[in-house]
């Protein structure tokens, strides 16, 4: 016991410098920001999606991923797809908003007759909320699937339509 009271005062006197140069540190390091908060966004899983190939029978969707609608949680919210001109293309009455505010989307690429019509290439903005009061939008640009692009390419080589 003799010997364990010199060495934990030992242990302190060496620890004592080091403890109050990192309080001095503390001290000068202004205190970290609060992150602000920024609201709802939405973010597409696939940021150069491609129109769906109309000579193909699969249906191909696009997943859209929104987070910070923690005052909607456990509502569900009107959403839209509209195109360049301001019309609506697809529409949906109720998306979930989970309790930690996430929610997620798949937006069918192809046409279908329960999911509505096909998205030909072109701009377009998801609208989560009404057209005229939205809670969060993000533009969505699709383009022109490969080999319909390469086909188009073809023809106006060839003077074929």
């Amino acid at each position: 016991m003799r010997r364990v009271i010199p060495l934990l005062l030992l242990a302190c006197l060496i620890l004592m410098p080091s403890v109050a140069v990192l309080a001095a540190e503390d001290e000068d390091t202004p205190p970290e920001e609060e992150p602000t908060f920024t609201g709802p966004a939405l973010a597409l899983r696939d940021p150069a999606p491609m129109a769906c190939d109309a000579s193909e029978t699969r249906q191909r969707f696009l997943e859209v991923r929104g987070a910070g609608f923690d005052a909607w949680a456990l509502q569900r919210l009107p959403g839209s797809v509209l195109d360049a001109s301001g019309a609506q293309r697809l529409s949906w009455s109720s998306i979930w908003v989970s309790p930690q505010g996430l929610l997620t989307l798949e937006i069918g690429l192809c046409g279908s007759p329960t999911r509505g019509p096909r998205l030909d290439p072109g701009s377009y903005t998801l609208v989560v909320g009404t057209t005229s009061s939205p809670i969060a939008s993000t533009s969505i640009e699709l383009s022109q699937p490969p080999d319909a692009a390469s086909d188009a390419e073809t023809h106006v080589r060839d003077g074929t339509s």
